[in-house]
C-alpha cells in the first residue's frame, strides 16, 4: 500500500495524505500529529484538494466517488455518486463554491459543495480527455481529447461555448497564450493547430514537425510558441501569422518537455537522449547543453527565482545547473538508485531528493554541501512537499508511510569554507 497523493492545507497547518488502500489521513503539521484516519474509501484515493479557504477538503477515488469532508472533525459531509469509472482528479472552483470532478468515463461533473447536490454532468467527449488549460482570466476552459476533439467552456456556466473541429487524431498538448487570446493544441498528426480563443475561430494549422508533437509552450510575451515533438526537434513558430521562426536540432531522442524559467527568458528541454539544453528565449539560441548524466534524465525543476536548475536521474545523481550560463554546479552523490523526486525549499536554499533507495537528502544548494538525511522509509519516496514557511518536509513513499520532518531539527553538515 503506498501514498498516493499529497496536499497542505492553505495556512500549512493540516497535511493530508491518500493511499492505494483508499486510506486517508490528516496530519498536524505542528505537533505530527494524527488528527483522523479516514477509511470510506474502498479503493485507491486519487486526487485530494483543499478548497479555497481550507473550511472543506474533497477527495477522489478509483471507487468512482467523491467525498466533502471536515477537515477541523474529520466529518464526512457529503459522497457524491455519478461517475461509472474511477475519478482522476477533483478542483474546487474559483469561489469555492463548486467542485468539479474528471473521471475515466470521459465525464465532468459539477457539484454544490454546500449541499453535495449534482449540478450538471458533461458528457461532450466520447474519448479519454487528454489535455485540460484554463484560460489566464479563468473564464474559459479547453479539454482536448484522443477523438481530436476540443470543446472550450464558460466556465461561469460550464456550458460549451465552442466545439473545435481540425485535428485527425489524438490530441496531446494544448496551450493558451499569455495574454488569453490565442489557443494552441498539437498532436499525433503532427500539426499545430491556432484558434481565435474567443470565438472559436479556427486561424490556421502550423507544419513542419516530421512526427508526433508532444509539447508546447509560449514565450512570457506569447510572441513566440516552441514545440517539441518525437522527430527531436524543437520549432519556434509566430503564432500569429504561423511563420516558422527557427528549428533547434541538437536532441537525438524524443523531446519529451518544454518548459520557461518563472520570468520567462530560459527554456528547458528534455530528453530521453539524456540531456536537458537551455535556450534563449528571446533568441532561440542554445545557451547550453547540459550534459554528465549517465543515465535518462527522470526530473527537473527551477529553483523559485529560476537562477537554479536541478536534475535527477537514473544514474543515481542530483546535477545543479546554472540556468543562466548553463555552467554544471555541483554533482550531488550518495543516494544508491535512481531519483524519484526532488523540491526546493520556499527561499531555494535547500533541494529536496527523494530515491528509490527509499532514502531523502537534503542539500544546500549554494554550496552543494549534504546537510543530512531521513531514512524512516521502506520503499522509493516518490513525493516531497515542502510546508509554505519551509520549516517541514512531507514525504510519501510507497511504503504506505507519510512522514512531516522538521529542517530545523536535523543535524546539519554545512561547512562554512574559512576565510583566507
Amino acid at each position: 500500500m503506498g501514498v498516493t497523493s499529497l496536499t497542505y492545507s492553505p495556512d500549512g497547518s493540516l497535511l493530508l495524505a491518500g493511499s492505494t488502500k483508499g486510506i486517508i489521513r490528516i496530519y498536524d503539521t505542528e505537533t505530527h500529529e494524527i488528527l483522523h484516519t479516514i477509511e470510506t474509501h474502498w479503493r485507491s484515493v486519487r486526487s485530494l484538494v483543499f478548497s479555497p479557504d481550507g473550511s472543506t477538503f474533497a477527495s477522489g477515488s478509483r471507487d468512482r466517488t467523491a467525498h466533502i469532508w471536515d477537515p477541523a472533525t474529520g466529518e464526512l459531509l457529503h459522497i457524491l455518486r455519478g461517475h461509472t469509472d474511477g475519478i482522476s482528479a477533483v478542483a474546487y472552483s474559483g469561489d469555492g463554491s463548486t467542485l468539479i470532478t474528471t473521471g475515466r468515463d470521459d465525464n465532468i461533473i459539477l457539484w454544490d459543495v454546500e449541499t453535495g447536490y449534482h449540478l450538471q454532468t458533461i458528457e461532450a467527449h466520447r474519448d479519454n480527455v487528454s489535455s485540460v488549460v484554463v484560460s489566464p482570466d479563468g473564464k474559459t476552459m479547453a479539454s482536448g481529447d484522443l477523438n481530436a476533439i476540443i470543446h472550450l467552456w464558460d466556465t461561469s456556466t460550464w456550458t460549451i461555448k465552442q466545439t473545435l473541429h481540425g485535428h485527425t487524431s489524438h490530441i496531446y498538448d494544448m496551450r493558451f497564450s499569455p495574454d488569453g487570446s490565442f489557443l494552441a493544441s498539437a498532436g499525433e498528426d503532427d500539426t499545430i493547430h491556432i484558434w481565435d480563443a474567443t470565438t472559436g475561430e479556427f486561424l490556421h494549422s502550423i507544419t513542419g514537425h516530421t512526427a508526433d508533437i508532444v509539447c508546447l509552450d509560449f514565450t512570457s510575451d506569447g510572441s513566440v510558441l516552441t514545440s517539441g515533438a518525437w522527430d527531436a526537434s524543437i520549432r519556434s513558430w509566430n503564432p500569429v501569422t504561423g511563420e516558422h521562426l527557427e528549428t533547434i536540432t541538437g536532441h537525438t531522442d524524443v523531446v519529451i518537455s518544454v518548459t520557461y524559467s518563472a520570468d520567462g527568458s530560459i527554456l528547458a528541454t528534455r530528453s530521453w537522449d539524456k540531456t536537458i539544453r537551455l535556450w534563449d528565449a528571446d533568441t532561440g539560441e542554445l545557451r547550453h547543453t547540459l550534459v554528465g548524466h549517465q543515465d535518462d534524465v527522470d526530473i527537473v525543476v527551477f529553483s523559485p527565482d529560476g537562477k537554479t536548475l536541478a536534475s535527477g536521474s537514473q544514474d543515481n545523481t542530483v546535477r545543479l545547473w546554472n540556468a543562466i550560463s548553463g555552467e554544471h554546479i555541483k554533482t550531488l552523490r550518495g543516494h544508491y538508485s535512481y531519483l524519484i523526486s526532488l523540491a526546493f525549499s520556499p527561499d531555494g536554499s535547500i533541494l529536496a531528493s527523494g530515491s528509490e533507495d527509499d532514502n531523502i537528502r537534503l542539500w544546500h544548494v549554494a554550496t552543494g554541501r549534504y546537510m543530512g538525511g531521513f531514512f524512516e522509509h521502506e520503499a522509493g519516496v516518490e513525493t516531497l512537499a515542502f510546508s509554505p514557511d519551509g520549516t517541514l518536509l512531507a514525504s510519501g513513499s510507497r511504503d504506505d508511510k507519510v512522514i512531516r520532518h522538521y529542517i530545523s531539527l536535523i543535524e546539519m553538515f554545512v561547512i562554512t569554507p574559512r576565510s583566507e
